[in-house]
């Protein structure tokens, strides 16, 4: 039995704990000063180039696979849309979210044999958002989330629809990026031990893309990810500090907590030897291949928060930021 809807949702993508190591350390404490202290530029009062959605698609798909899916099987549980109506009618005859009879459960299965497919992730529908650019992306769930041990197990998390802001830009590239990663990492629950890692890979992955993409002398498209990203976790900072509800706390840390990990993550795969970077895409690989967990990939490469790392890395986008306002005051 569950006492909440969030502790069984969570509980149903793997993770067993809502943790944060580092939040004696003097630098994790002088971090979030630094970041609660930066001034961010607009990010929509930069110019980002237009791409058509099928470019962005594509795009992403060839990267990923060139970088990060060598020897990786990408399928994942699929149900359409037009299915989900089935679905529904039969979750409308259980008493509980929080207990699934035998006989329940059995349908259940039956019906999971019935109307999942396993299909390439990128292959899954991607639906426009209307009036929402690369800020945004989303993935519709098939079967709902019942707390049942034996459910968890046998009924997978499936996805119906991947949505996406639907003025794609060059940074749309990344954001499709974010949530294929959440696609392939879900298909093997435990695979992330801690809620507040959920978002560590995919913005690792948005950054890699994006670095990738980005062919501007200066790296500009780069930089504004970046400055994007880190303007969030500012936010949810601040989010975290008003709120006294419990279940919104751990919301707002996990986007604060994921993208400082996920920065100094990306910072030691950008700067390292070829060496370190053939060793973060193996991790990565056998990570999507449910071989390991995200703990262990950054236990592994020693990203921590209680180091000078993380201070390194928010100069660096304090770096950033002052460029993008010195080029602004020069208009």
């Amino acid at each position: 039995m569950y006492d909440s809807v969030f502790v069984m949702t969570n509980y149903s993508f793997g993770y067993k704990k809502v943790e944060n190591p580092f939040v004696n350390s003097y630098e994790y404490m002088e971090a979030l000063e630094m970041l609660s202290d930066m001034e961010f530029p607009d990010i929509n009062n930069q110019k980002i180039p237009k791409k058509d959605k099928k470019y962005v698609l594509n795009m992403t798909e060839q990267i990923m696979k060139e970088q990060f899916l060598e020897g990786v099987d990408t399928d994942v549980p699929y149900i359409a849309k037009t299915r989900k109506e089935i679905i529904i009618g039969v979750m409308e005859k259980l008493n509980s979210q929080y207990y699934i009879t035998e006989e329940d459960l059995e349908e259940f299965l039956k019906l999971q044999e019935e109307l999942v497919d396993q299909i390439s992730a990128f292959k899954i529908p991607v639906e426009d958002i209307p009036n929402r650019s690369f800020d945004v992306g989303i993935i519709e769930r098939g079967f709902p989330c019942v707390a049942d041990e034996e459910y968890l197990k046998r009924v997978p998390k499936s996805a119906s629809v991947v949505r996406l802001g639907g003025n794609y830009n060059v940074l749309s590239i990344g954001m499709y990026g974010h949530e294929i990663v959440h696609l392939l990492l879900e298909k093997h629950r435990g695979s992330v031990e801690n809620v507040l890692n959920q978002e560590v890979l995919s913005i690792f992955m948005e950054k890699a893309i994006t670095d990738q993409v980005d062919t501007t002398p200066n790296k500009n498209y780069f930089k504004i990810c970046e400055l994007f990203r880190m303007s969030n976790a500012k936010e949810a900072l601040f989010d975290f500090m008003s709120q006294t509800d419990f279940e919104q706390r751990v919301e707002s840390l996990k986007y604060l907590y994921g993208s400082l990990v996920a920065g100094v993550l990306h910072n030691k795969y950008r700067e390292g030897s070829p060496e370190v970077k053939l060793e973060i895409k193996n991790s990565i690989k056998q990570l999507f291949n449910g071989k390991t967990t995200l703990e262990k990939l950054l236990e592994e490469q020693h990203i921590r928060l209680d180091n000078d790392s993380v201070i390194k890395y928010l100069e660096k986008i304090d770096e950033y930021a002052k460029e993008f306002q010195v080029e602004h005051d020069e208009r």
